[in-house]
C-alpha cells in the first residue's frame, strides 16, 4: 500500500485518513460522540478536499516518472535555411480546455538531427492547448498556432504582427 502513495498529495490523503481512523476510534470506544462526529466531519473535508483537487488538477494525481514527455518537431517553411533560436525572447503558452492560460514561460528548444525540437514536460494535460511564439537572433518573430500537446509535428509560420515579446 506505501508504494502505491508517490505524490504529495496521496501522502496528505493518507496521513488524513489514518487521523482519522484513529479519531473514529477513540470516539466509538470511549463512547464520545463529539469526537465520532469530528472524525466524520474530517473525512467529508478530506473527501471534498481530494475531489475537488481531482477536478481543478487531475494531471497532479500522477507522480513525475508516470507523466510523459512529448517532443515536438518545429518546422520552419525555409528547411534549409538556419535559425539561431533566442530563447530569452521566446515564449510557450499553455491554456485549459476552456482557453484559459494557465501557464507561460521559456520554452525548451532543442537543436537536434532534423531541426529544431520542443519538449514538453509532463504538466501538461492532453486537453490543454500550447501555443508557441518564437523569436530569432535576426528579429525574426515566429508562432505556432494552438495544438494539443501530443502533436509531434508543428509548422512555424512567420508572425508580422508581433513587434515584442
Amino acid at each position: 500500500m506505501l508504494k502505491s502513495v508517490r505524490t504529495p498529495l496521496g501522502f496528505f490523503t493518507l496521513i488524513a485518513l489514518i487521523l482519522d481512523g484513529w479519531v473514529m476510534w477513540m470516539g466509538s470506544s470511549q463512547k464520545q460522540p463529539l469526537l465520532l462526529g469530528a472524525a466524520l466531519a474530517l473525512l467529508a473535508l478530506v473527501l471534498i478536499f481530494v475531489f475537488t483537487i481531482v477536478w481543478c488538477r487531475p494531471h497532479v494525481l500522477y507522480h513525475p516518472s508516470d507523466l510523459q514527455i512529448s517532443t515536438i518537431n518545429l518546422i520552419f517553411p525555409n528547411e534549409d535555411g538556419e535559425f539561431d533560436v533566442d530563447t530569452d525572447k521566446s515564449r510557450i503558452e499553455i491554456r485549459d480546455n476552456a482557453g484559459k492560460k494557465i501557464f507561460q514561460f521559456k520554452p525548451n528548444l532543442v537543436l537536434g538531427h532534423g531541426g529544431w525540437y520542443l519538449n514538453l514536460e509532463g504538466l501538461i494535460a492532453p486537453t490543454d492547448s500550447v501555443s508557441l511564439y518564437i523569436s530569432t537572433t535576426d528579429g525574426q518573430k515566429w508562432k505556432v498556432r494552438a495544438f494539443a500537446p501530443y502533436h509531434t509535428k508543428q509548422r512555424l509560420i512567420l508572425d508580422a504582427s508581433r513587434t515584442v515579446v
